[in-house]
């Protein structure tokens, strides 16, 4: 059993349930709409990711991405909206991603990981003000320091390469490290390469496709998550 000494979050799905801001904004844009809306969901953070290093290098404005993403993701469903229709539910969307908050559980956990001196940190992929609103907006300040906080777009690296993992790491081992994240491909892939033990904190039931990989820890539920991490922390 290893001994936690650092522990790093991602953002979007991970500290908070992304689908449930998705949710209000979808219900209250499309109302006429009758749709399995976790599915579209599902299907925005395909296309999200699939033009995600487009956006990154700005070849595609985040406002395009965001227009292309939920239209893609309901054609899927064989709904056809407008460009207007869909900043619209971006614009809504957004509005609902401020009022995001950390349960009350996690709150605990994270007390107690900085009482027990483990290192907790934020490693997430977007644009800085993006990201750091959500952070701010979480309250991530009371437990993680701005110098534990990567975002990739302010280091110039994005998750899977490992070298977002090795900044924050700053050149120490590795082996007592885990990183929680619900992204297979992007994140559990990036932080195994770069030595790093992983939690996949799987909410949606997803697959994964990589044989040759093995997440250290798969957890469904936020309970479970949470056990897992007290389970490391009091394995000194």
């Amino acid at each position: 059993m290893m001994t936690l000494k650092a522990i790093y979050f991602d953002v979007d799905d991970t500290l908070y349930d992304q689908l449930l801001p998705f949710k209000v904004a979808f219900k209250a844009i499309f109302k006429d709409l009758n749709t399995d809306i976790e599915g579209v969901y599902k299907s925005s953070r395909y296309y999200s990711d699939l033009v995600f290093e487009d956006t990154e290098s700005g070849k595609l404005s985040l406002k395009d991405m965001q227009v292309y993403r939920i239209k893609s993701a309901l054609k899927d469903y064989d709904i056809e909206i407008t460009d207007i229709e869909a900043a619209l539910f971006q614009k809504y969307y957004g509005e609902k991603q401020k009022e995001i908050f950390l349960e009350k559980d996690l709150i605990s956990l994270f007390n107690r990981l900085v009482a027990n001196g483990v290192e907790t940190g934020i490693i997430t992929n977007g644009s800085s003000s993006h990201q750091r609103d959500k952070i701010r907006q979480l309250g991530m300040g009371k437990w993680v320091t701005n110098n534990a906080i990567y975002i990739s777009s302010e280091v110039g690296s994005a998750k899977p390469k490992r070298t977002i993992f090795d900044l924050a790491a700053k050149g120490r081992s590795v082996n007592d490290f885990i990183y929680v994240d619900d992204s297979f491909s992007d994140d559990i892939v990036g932080a195994k390469n770069a030595g790093w033990k992983t939690i996949w904190f799987n909410r949606r039931g997803r697959k994964s496709s990589f044989s040759q990989i093995q997440t250290d820890y798969e957890v469904r539920t936020l309970s479970e998550l949470i056990e897992v991490i007290e389970l490391l922390m009091n394995s000194a």
